[in-house]
């Protein structure tokens, strides 16, 4: 999967991206892939749903370099702390931000972020973003 990664580096015109379940890949090659991709100002919509190699990190890493995301799709993927949305949401400086999705499983309740973390993300970026947690 990280050869994968490599690979979409070289696309330019990349609009959308799931990656959701690939357990195969790691956090350095997703942060690789963030920073060196040419669809960095063409990538509107990422699912990163039930990924394990999705940190803090990676998180930053989309804020940082895809600033003409809309939608974001960050769900269970249990390394994102409270800490890493909080630095997601101060740092993202995209004005096309739309919506940004939460989802957390019914079962790991504590290993993920809190519902102040999410109503943190709604106040900062206001009424111009959706920001959801749904239950998966």
């Amino acid at each position: 999967m990280e050869e994968c990664l490599q690979e979409l580096v070289h696309l330019e015109h990349l609009q959308s991206l799931k990656l959701s379940s690939c357990n195969w890949v790691t956090p350095a090659p997703m942060v690789h892939f963030l920073r060196q991709s040419r669809s960095q100002k063409t990538l509107k919509n990422v699912d990163l749903d039930s990924i394990p190699a999705v940190t803090n990190e990676v998180l930053r890493a989309v804020g940082q370099y895809l600033t003409v995301l809309e939608r974001l799709y960050v769900g269970r993927c249990f390394l994102v702390k409270d800490s890493g949305v909080r630095d997601f949401v101060d740092t993202f400086e995209g004005q096309c931000l739309r919506e940004l999705v939460f989802g957390r499983s019914a079962f790991a309740w504590s290993t993920t972020f809190s519902r102040d973390t999410v109503s943190y993300a709604q106040l900062r970026f206001g009424p111009r973003v959706i920001v959801k947690e749904i239950i998966c």
